[in-house]
């Protein structure tokens, strides 16, 4: 199942879907508004990024930028990545964005970290 929860309102804008397959193929992930994604990477960056993970694409506009659906290579990096995230480098004013962004860094990196765990490829899917 996708959890839509951080698109509701904003559909018809720019998104992404963070899953992996079950046995079933069905998808489990996420489907995020872009803008709370680019956020959270935009807050999350610094000079240890390398390829393989979320941040190189990021900066780099890559991978789902191009490629959709773009594989995450590296899950132990893009996890990394995420934990370095600071609300305080948050390039926003608007206090509802301010407030929902650590919840979905932490739904994604919970995410990540299972997907991790049960040995799944996840995927960015980017429309």
């Amino acid at each position: 199942m996708i959890d839509e929860k951080y698109y509701i309102g904003f559909e018809g804008e720019p998104e992404i879907t963070i899953y992996y397959k079950e046995k079933d193929l069905s998808q489990s992930g996420l489907k995020i508004w872009i803008g709370y994604f680019e956020y959270i990477l935009g807050a999350s960056t610094s000079n240890d990024y390398e390829n393989g993970g979320l941040i190189y694409s990021y900066i780099n506009q890559d991978g789902w930028y191009d490629e959709s659906p773009w594989q995450i290579d590296n899950l132990t990096q893009a996890i990394v990545e995420l934990k370095k995230f600071n609300n305080d480098n948050v390039e926003s004013e608007e206090e509802t964005i301010l407030k929902k962004l650590p919840d979905i860094q932490k739904d994604i990196i919970a995410f990540l970290e299972e997907a991790q765990y049960i040995d799944k490829v996840v995927f960015i899917d980017y429309e």
